[in-house]
């Protein structure tokens, strides 16, 4: 068993909490209650930072639950607030917000009231929520089918011959150690279907080849997920070019 190390400094420490957000969820959680309050002031609700327990979860019980779990009033005004995101256009293109901006928007929302208002996630479950988003959901994604719109942006990737290509090219560069390098790189991203991020995580210690079924495999961490796992490793049936083990041996 490893024991803390003993500390002689006998000033004692002041830490804050842990801030388990990135900054890419605080923006979400800053757009969703720009919008609530948009919301607010055509409903003539309070602001977001202005609602009281009496507008969130009524009254709340001695052990800490809801007078009545399914039916806050929040209910109500978060039915509003969705049926506003469904038809809310955005300033620049007079467009509907796409499905999963109205879905983020309304998550967010949920997030914040749930993390300040403990009562609300008493009992683990939200039905009334649940209902909610999964009926904001399917009415936007229909609207968008029907207005001929994209229900949300997807990537289209390139043929395996451009990928090639590009190969061959970083290979003629005139830092050769560096071309090497970055195909190796692009490569190893190619065949994990990784982010770029993600391919800094692995070092080679962690690789290892087996022998019985004859690949190479390392430690694969997802920064976003915070998860780790073995990732394995394969010739390329078609060609060189593409062929992680040529990449990494050159």
């Amino acid at each position: 068993m490893e024991l803390p190390d003993d500390d002689d400094n006998d000033e004692e420490e002041r830490f804050e909490a842990l801030d388990i957000k990135g900054s890419s969820i605080r923006k979400v959680h800053a757009s969703s209650i720009r919008h609530w309050n948009m919301f607010a002031s055509i409903q003539k609700y309070p602001a977001f930072q202005d609602l009281s327990r009496a507008d969130v979860t009524g009254r709340i019980l001695d052990n800490g639950s809801l007078e009545n779990t399914n039916d806050p009033p929040i209910r109500k005004k978060m039915a509003e607030f969705a049926n506003y995101l469904f038809t809310a256009k955005k300033k620049s293109t007079g467009k509907n917000l796409m499905t999963k901006v109205q879905l983020q928007y309304l998550s967010g929302v949920k997030t914040v009231l749930f993390s300040e208002h403990k009562a609300l996630t008493f009992t683990n479950t939200c039905d009334w929520y649940d209902e909610l988003y999964s009926g904001l959901r399917l009415r936007a994604s229909v609207a968008a089918i029907a207005r001929g719109e994209a229900v949300s942006k997807k990537t289209v990737g390139f043929s395996r011959q451009t990928l090639a290509n590009c190969c061959r090219f970083l290979m003629h560069q005139e830092n050769e150690a560096l071309g090497y390098e970055e195909r190796c790189v692009i490569l190893i991203l190619y065949h994990a279907v990784g982010r770029g991020g993600e391919v800094s995580t692995s070092t080679w210690n962690s690789a290892q080849w087996e022998d019985g079924r004859e690949f190479l495999s390392l430690d694969w961490g997802e920064l976003k997920r915070g998860q780790q796992y073995i990732m394995t490793f394969h010739p390329d049936a078609k060609g060189w070019e593409l062929d992680v083990y040529h990449a990494i041996a050159t």
